[in-house]
């Protein structure tokens, strides 16, 4: 099974988050022996020739038995941040300016 067919398997579950010039998608899937595991979709929002809008996608595959390692590496990185840049950086809350339509992008 090819990246392109795991791709257009229907998410079980789906959370997507707006994020300025960014969209970040989490999809739950299943593999064929029941499986599940997560895609993580980053979509950024350029302009392109003419000042057409380009839409730029970066997918990773996060298997069950990495979900627990990924959880605390990112926790650890994060924590890293919050420590030199102080406890509020990057914290909850923040507005972005929000330039996409909701249709379909």
């Amino acid at each position: 099974m090819g990246f392109e067919d795991r791709d257009n398997k229907e998410e079980l579950f789906s959370h997507r988050l707006k994020a300025g010039k960014r969209k970040y998608f989490f999809d739950v899937r299943e593999t064929r022996g029941g499986d599940f595991y997560i895609t993580i979709t980053e979509l950024t929002k350029k302009n392109g020739q003419s000042d057409n809008p380009v839409f730029m996608r970066n997918k990773i595959f996060l298997h069950k038995e990495d979900m627990d390692t990924f959880r605390n590496g990112l926790d650890e990185v994060i924590g890293f941040i919050r420590k030199e840049k102080g406890e509020d950086y990057g914290a909850e809350g923040r507005v972005y300016e929000d330039d996409w339509n909701d249709s379909g992008s």
